[in-house]
């Protein structure tokens, strides 16, 4: 049995998306953006973002836009961009993308009506207990924060979603879990 090499250098991916462009024009678009947005290349991710056009994939261009705009520190073109998305597709990823961007505000009480709309969407979403937890710790509510934090751990213990991202925005509520308790 041979093992497929995943490509790790992103010159190597670069490579294969260029290859797959011409069979899924739109999916690549928007793995371009994603490429480009996790190498700090936000002026390139947006313009592929934007390019991808299929309507399956808007959902995820457009969050995309808006957590490009958000780095670039447009903050009301990121708010638009997410508020579209869910207006179109009311998915879990622009209701997070709103409540981390509302939260970042300190606009907790939007924060939370955000957060209580994504727990119907994904009760069991590694980054809705996140923030879930980040608010409470705002709010000053220590205990809501432990037990926020805890649930993202056990919901990322789970293997629900246990690809690298996931695993890395877990392991900030493992810290602050950590500092928490010893605070408490």
């Amino acid at each position: 049995m041979s093992r497929v090499r995943t490509p790790v250098v992103a010159g190597e991916c670069e490579q294969v998306l260029a290859r797959l462009k011409s069979a899924y024009p739109d999916y690549v678009q928007y793995l371009w953006g994603q490429l480009h947005y996790s190498a700090g290349r936000y002026l390139e991710a947006r313009q592929a973002y934007t390019q991808c056009r299929a309507q399956e994939y808007q959902c995820y261009a457009l969050v995309g836009l808006g957590r490009t705009a958000w780095k670039l520190g447009q903050l009301d073109a990121a708010k638009d961009y997410s508020q579209r998305s869910y207006a179109t597709f009311h998915a879990l990823s622009p209701l997070l993308l709103l409540a981390e961007l509302v939260l970042d505000q300190d606009d907790l009480k939007q924060a939370e009506e955000l957060l209580e709309g994504a727990l119907q969407h994904g009760p069991n979403d590694i980054t809705t207990w996140k923030l879930l937890g980040q608010l409470a710790e705002r709010k000053g509510e220590t205990h809501e924060a432990i037990k926020a934090y805890s649930r993202c751990l056990q919901e990322q213990a789970k293997g629900l979603l246990s690809c690298p991202p996931e695993q890395a925005r877990s392991e900030s509520a493992r810290v602050r879990l950590q500092s928490l308790k010893d605070v408490s």
